[in-house]
């Protein structure tokens, strides 16, 4: 083992330097030193099988996440077709409601016109009726007066006869 580095040989390293004959400190230190052969690289299709799983792989976590998005995009369209629903629900409710409540306004601004009219007539029929008061206060009054006129004639009357 390498005094600079502290981590254990490798099996081909401990065979290399076993099958060696000692020959001195200068060959083992050589081998020491010369970099273990290469490794075998993976032969290209199983370099080509690992990038294929991993596509596979990365293909079925991308339709995994469609899935999920189209379920997402179903729930979406299901809830929003509730609304959809509630909506034109309160739509008709509120034009039937608004129709009710259009025909009330109506027949609450003819019982008014009505009112006023009503009203008005009573209006003009206390004024005749005011008058006609007056009227007939004021004769009562010249009538009061004529009487009193000829209540003090008669008395006057009266008392020459008696004198």
């Amino acid at each position: 083992m390498d005094p600079n580095n502290h981590s254990p040989q490798s099996e081909l390293e401990q065979k290399t330097i076993a099958s060696q004959p000692d020959t001195g400190s200068d060959l083992i230190s050589r081998e020491e030193t010369t970099p273990p052969p290469p490794s075998e690289q993976t032969p290209q299709p199983e370099k080509d099988s690992n990038s294929l799983s991993a596509e596979t792989i990365q293909l079925k976590e991308l339709q995994s996440e469609l899935q999920e998005k189209e379920q997402l995009v179903s729930t979406l369209t299901e809830q929003l077709e509730q609304v959809i629903d509630k909506l034109d629900h309160n739509q008709h409710a509120n034009n039937g409601s608004t129709a009710a409540n259009q025909l009330r306004l109506e027949e609450l601004e003819t019982e008014l016109l009505e009112k006023e009219q009503l009203v008005k007539i009573l209006k003009e029929r206390l004024s005749e009726v005011a008058e006609q008061l007056q009227i007939s206060q004021r004769t009562n009054e010249e009538l009061s007066a004529a009487e009193n006129l000829r209540v003090k004639e008669l008395e006057a009357e009266l008392r020459k006869k008696s004198s």
